[in-house]
């Protein structure tokens, strides 16, 4: 809105400019300066527009790069820990079985369980 502002601004000076010094200038100047004085503002806001849609891009990747530097998550219980499987460990998975057997989850370490002894089975295929 204030860029809009700026561009009635611009475009009143140059209006009031030539009705001041209407004798130094013809017809065809003045349209062809309030013609120049009108583009010039869509310009603008054309570049404005432009860079807003750059900075929201930006402000998107900052935060998959934000995300992806955040540390992992301990578990509270040791017992819940298990082998961590490299991507070279060719032995995994060998059947595409998953089993979550009395599985409890919370949000944070401050919240209640969000799941409680969830048990489920998914075969493979």
């Amino acid at each position: 809105m204030s860029l809009d502002i700026i561009s009635h601004l611009y475009l009143s000076y140059v209006l009031i400019r030539t009705i001041l010094d209407i004798k130094n200038f013809d017809g065809a100047v003045i349209g062809i300066m309030l013609d120049y004085s009108m583009v010039i503002s869509e310009n603008l806001l054309e570049a404005f527009e432009q860079a807003t849609q750059v900075e929201k891009s930006l402000v998107s990747f900052e935060r998959c790069e934000a995300y992806m530097k955040l540390p992992c998550e301990n578990y509270e219980n040791e017992k819940l820990k298990e082998k961590i499987y490299e991507l070279s460990d060719k032995t995994w998975p060998s059947e595409g079985k998953i089993k979550f057997e009395n599985f409890s989850m919370k949000y944070r370490n401050d919240c209640n369980l969000a799941l409680k002894n969830i048990n489920i089975e998914l075969n493979p295929r």
